[in-house]
């Protein structure tokens, strides 16, 4: 067939007023330079539409020659040349400022400029574009150029990442190749490769995989690990025969398991050659995850995953160990090689401890050996690193004993549960003891509102004498007399707390009153149980908040009848006067209020601070039960102003709230309502 161009074709004859049914095609065969006719009855329909369009003028065709009956040349089986190329760049048209895209495209058919230009299509530069190409005359009035003699019409993108027409052209056409990897992803560029191997001839396929390992080991792409959406088994072939461990690495587990155990074994250990040492640690831990018994067979890679870490070497003969399916040679070997490190002077803190877990399996030397290794390892340990390891070995929890061999080095955690097996009676009842009620709590206890209240003509005129040195009287707003108030309160409180324990209880503050005895002056409160006389002299202490400590005043602990007189403290809310009086004292609003309860902190008398004293004389040389009162700034402007000695102040002593404890029979109580005895 001929080459050559389309010169026109059919259109509307103005001089006939008819559509021309014939047209003109000049070849390029060098033979023959005159026009040659063409009839439209020779042309296939789809044809003539695309070569009777304006911009088709001088597009390129194939065709035959033939005579016809007066022996007249004319074109027949006309067909269209279809041209590849890549969209190379676009440039601005100085004739009449259009944009201008230039193609670069091979031709083996025509020996014309390998750069074609159009002006109405703009595609990105670098796609791949098939088209139909147009000679460029100079009585063509198409857009011309002095340096791009044809031009493309029908400019359409090859879409080879969706459909194979072009695929084999595109990759024989080394330069449209170059282009293609210039412009593509590396995603982009390995399906293409991938879904074309096994379409084209080998000779084809072995350049373009010899390429494309080229490109690889190059590092082409950035991103080298991408490498593994490689499926083609010719490509993955020489990405494992690689030398690159980058490369090989993506596909090397994979290939392994297609290959017998010794030639996995032997190329397992040629590849591992190439690799860094961190890259050996990565890649063997995947080889232990995956292909495990390469492990179990293989004592060089073993040696790989020990220098590696030896916490993974370690957990991996574990867990052979403990696998059914291993024979029980393998499993004495695996250990065997274990000892030998341990021996070898690789006392490693981990093997050490590997060995004590299977201590079971050692001879009773060796067992003995590790055992002290151990055992210096745990005196030397934190405590949490050494209750870690006791949960880690059982050995050690299964062989402790009270005060044995390991009871120094033994976590609280352990201990403790020997103790309780030893003790368990005594810590049975403690802790039935702890998970008690109180029965006598809610006597320890009163609310300000109702303690507070002074509702009969003694307590008011007691707490009215007490007030006498200080001019005051209980209808002041003064907070002496929100002090004496409370003081009455305390008194009360530590009267129902006798009560609720059975005491037979007589109030002797009242007597300061009643004049029936003068008692009071040493003592508040008289209690009998049992035909046998308690002393209580009440001490009350206000504090603004709940979690303030408070002190308790006491000026000298008294005697009555050589018996001591017994200190009750209680503890009661700072409240202002105003407050613990009508109507503010069962104010709705201020009884929601949380203010703190009063509350019996219990006793304690002379005899308790000299047990006490005793009982704490080889910890402490001196244990300080009392304080003396820091002179505040009150007590400081207080003298200033009566031109006073401060150093002359008689000070008093304070005591501070743990010194108190609850009665026997609070306990008692307590410990029989538990056993329901």
């Amino acid at each position: 067939m001929l080459i050559g161009y389309v010169k026109w074709f059919g259109g509307f004859n103005k001089k006939s007023q008819k559509v021309n049914n014939f047209g003109f095609m000049v070849p390029f065969d060098g033979l023959n330079n005159q026009d040659i006719k063409v009839y439209r009855d020779d042309v296939p329909e789809d044809i003539q539409k695309i070569l009777e369009r304006k911009d088709a003028r001088g597009i390129y065709v194939k065709f035959n020659i033939e005579k016809d009956r007066k022996v007249r040349e004319k074109v027949v089986n006309i067909e269209l040349l279809k041209f590849l190329g890549v969209v190379e760049k676009i440039i601005i048209n100085n004739n009449n400022c259009k944009k201008v895209t230039l193609i670069r495209y091979e031709d083996d058919l025509i020996s014309q400029n390998t750069n074609v230009a159009y002006s109405s299509e703009c595609l990105p530069q670098g796609s791949i574009v098939y088209f139909y190409l147009c000679y460029n005359d100079k009585n063509n009035n198409s857009v011309r150029s002095k340096e791009y003699q044809d031009r493309a019409i029908d400019v359409k993108k090859v879409e080879l990442l969706k459909s194979d027409n072009y695929l084999e052209i595109v990759l024989k056409s080394s330069t449209l190749r170059k282009k293609l990897i210039e412009y593509s992803t590396f995603e982009e560029y390995i399906f293409i490769i991938d879904k074309s191997l096994d379409k084209i001839d080998s000779c084809l396929a072995d350049t373009l995989v010899k390429e494309l390992m080229t490109k690889i080991e190059a590092r082409q792409w950035l991103s080298i690990n991408q490498i593994k959406i490689i499926k083609n088994q010719k490509i993955i072939e020489n990405c494992v025969n690689s030398n690159n461990p980058d490369i090989f690495k993506a596909f090397l587990l994979q290939h392994i398991k297609t290959l017998p155990q010794q030639k996995a074994i032997d190329f397992l250990l040629l590849k591992i050659n190439f690799m860094l040492h961190t890259d050996k640690c990565e890649f063997i831990k995947e080889v232990k995850d995956e292909i495990e018994y390469l492990l179990v067979e293989s004592s060089n890679l073993r040696e790989v995953l020990y220098e590696s870490t030896i916490a993974d070497y370690l957990q991996f003969i574990k867990t052979s160990l403990e696998f059914k399916e291993i024979s029980e040679v393998i499993k004495k070997t695996l250990l065997e090689e274990v000892v030998y490190k341990y021996q070898a002077s690789d006392q490693n803190d981990k093997i050490v401890r590997f060995l004590m877990k299977h201590s079971d399996l050692l001879d009773e030397s060796l067992k003995l050996d590790v055992l002290d290794k151990m055992i210096q390892y745990l005196q030397k340990s934190s405590p949490s690193e050494r209750l870690r390891i006791w949960d880690e070995i059982t050995y050690f929890s299964e062989n402790l004993e009270y005060e044995g061999q390991f009871w120094d080095i033994a976590p609280d955690k352990y201990t403790k549960q020997i103790l309780q097996q030893k003790f368990r009676i005594f810590f049975d009842l403690v802790e039935q003891f702890n998970q008690s009620v109180y029965p006598y709590a809610d006597a320890t206890k009163g609310n300000y509102h109702e303690f507070y209240k002074m509702d009969n003509n003694e307590d008011i005129k007691l707490i009215e004498d007490w007030l006498q040195d200080n001019t005051l009287t209980l209808s002041d707003n003064d907070d002496k007399v929100a002090q004496m108030i409370a003081a009455r309160g305390a008194e009360k409180l530590v009267i129902k707390y006798y009560e609720a324990l059975g005491y037979e209880v007589d109030d002797i503050s009242v007597h300061q009153v009643t004049k029936k005895s003068d008692d009071y002056l040493r003592y508040d409160i008289r209690i009998n149980k049992n035909n046998e006389e308690i002393f209580i002299d009440v001490k009350n202490a206000r504090r603004f908040k709940p979690n303030k400590f408070s002190r308790f005043c006491v000026k000298r602990l008294k005697e009555q009848e050589e018996k001591n007189i017994k200190i009750s403290g209680v503890i009661s809310p700072h409240l202002q006067r105003k407050y613990i009086q009508e109507p503010y004292l069962n104010d709705p609003d201020l009884l929601k209020l949380k203010i703190e309860r009063l509350k019996v902190l219990g006793v304690f008398d002379k005899q308790t601070m000299e047990s006490m004293k005793e009982d704490f004389k080889n910890v402490c040389q001196r244990l300080q039960l009392n304080f003396k009162f820091d002179v505040d700034q009150h007590i400081k402007n207080q003298c200033d102003k009566n031109q006073c000695d401060i150093n002359k102040i008689n000070f008093v002593k304070f005591y501070p709230h743990w010194i108190f404890d609850y009665e026997n029979d609070f306990y008692k109580k307590q410990f029989t309502t538990n056993l329901g005895r």
